[in-house]
């Protein structure tokens, strides 16, 4: 079973990410993602004392912050 070039040389997303690969996804401060967290804009989970998010969670918080500045922008 041979699997296509663009297949084998796309990219599958990473189900988790710490915190510090969040903030480098999203492009933003460390301030600011804690900031997410704490809004409840970011849903996150902790295994020990890390805190993590899922790749969902990312999009998820990426689309609510696109349709917030859509809003402010046409008000």
């Amino acid at each position: 079973n041979k699997r296509g070039l663009a297949e084998m040389n796309t990219p599958t997303p990473r189900i988790t990410y710490a915190m510090e690969e969040a903030m480098a996804a999203l492009r933003i401060s460390r301030a600011t993602i804690y900031d997410l967290v704490k809004n409840g804009k970011l849903r996150t989970y902790k295994i020990g004392r890390r805190r993590f998010c899922t790749h969902d969670a990312i999009i998820e918080c990426q689309h609510a912050l696109e349709e917030e500045a859509q809003h402010s922008a046409t008000a």
